[in-house]
């Protein structure tokens, strides 16, 4: 999207990306939003204008908004720190399931091994990785965990 002042308090919204183009039609007041059918752009008011930003930089990951006023460019880039790109792309919370396989996989096991199986491996693993016999105390410390979060689900 590129982002272009237009005519007053208003600003020309090109290449604007579907869902804020939805956005812009259906969510904004008339009062504060006009398409000019001779140009065929819309034009939307300042007041909503960071909002049609967020909306086509979460979209598109890139939105042109160098032709704006210093201030708004300045209001534009801090509000981007805040913004996700692609929602799909961001990390979905760990489910406990999820958490209890990557647990398995850290000790290099699968989830139907015995209790006898786990402890050996798990001494073995924390033998070799201990700090004190100059293993990774990084993976000294993943092994750990992993092996007391499985142990306290089998509880």
């Amino acid at each position: 999207m590129i982002v272009v002042p237009g005519p007053g308090d208003f600003f020309q919204l090109t290449q604007l990306p579907s869902p804020a183009k939805r956005w812009v039609r259906y969510d904004i007041p008339t009062e504060y939003r006009y398409y000019d059918s001779e140009v065929g752009y819309w034009f939307v008011h300042k007041k909503h204008l960071m909002q049609v930003i967020e909306l086509s930089y979460k979209a598109t990951g890139h939105v042109d908004w160098s032709a704006l006023p210093p201030y708004l460019q300045i209001e534009a880039a801090r509000e981007k720190e805040n913004w996700t790109v692609n929602k799909k792309t961001a990390t979905p919370p760990l489910t406990p399931s999820m958490i209890l396989r990557d647990a398995y996989t850290t000790l290099h096991l699968l989830p139907s091994a015995p209790d006898s199986v786990l402890s050996a491996v798990w001494r073995s693993l924390a033998r070799v990785s201990h700090p004190d016999q100059g293993g990774d105390p990084e993976d000294f410390r993943r092994y750990s965990e992993a092996y007391d979060l499985i142990k306290e689900k089998k509880k």
